[in-house]
């Protein structure tokens, strides 16, 4: 029987799978994380969340939308490292070849020492991907956290303007839960 040649797609399958890198993993896996809360914070701002499902908004777009609902941190550079961030996933997702990611890596390591001039400038491209999606999500975290209590106030104003209730009972439940604060 005849010996069939290994096919050379499949061997570079076989290449490229067995190179799966800890910087992939951090820039992919933590862009889904960063878009996961990016998309709950649009969400939130909303009333109706199966529209923003329909829309079939891009990172990018909803990156805009998460900004726009800020009170005080709309114009914060963090949403640049975002960015720059979802440009580096971009890229990563659609070419195998380090070299052509290196000035998103770059650009990356550029803005995170932008935003963090402190740290050791001998990081490692892992190390400042691994750090930039933490940065990333306790900045969201805390933006998150805004979002979730304007969210709170307007379900107050709701119930009292639209839903006809007491403002007496809401007020308690202002009073009794500090404001939202809690």
């Amino acid at each position: 029987m005849a010996e069939v040649p290994v096919d050379k797609n499949l061997e570079r399958f076989a290449k490229k799978m067995s190179d799966l890198d800890e910087l992939g993993n951090y820039i992919l896996k933590g862009h889904l994380l960063v878009e996961e809360m990016v998309t709950r914070i649009v969400e939130s701002f909303v009333f109706h969340r199966e529209f923003i499902d329909e829309a079939r908004l891009t990172f990018h777009q909803k990156l805009q939308l998460a900004r726009a609902t800020s009170t005080s941190d709309h114009g914060n550079s963090m949403w640049g490292l975002i960015s720059i961030l979802n440009s580096l996933r971009n890229e990563m997702s659609h070419s195998l070849d380090r070299p052509k990611l290196q000035p998103k890596l770059d650009a990356l390591r550029h803005k995170y020492f932008e935003e963090f001039p402190k740290e050791s400038s001998s990081l490692s491209d892992e190390q400042v991907a691994l750090n930039a999606v933490l940065a990333c999500m306790g900045f969201l975290s805390a933006h998150e956290s805004e979002v979730e209590r304007f969210r709170w106030w307007v379900e107050k104003l709701d119930r009292a303007i639209n839903q006809n209730e007491d403002p007496a009972v809401i007020l308690k439940e202002i009073v009794g839960t500090n404001g939202g604060n809690d």
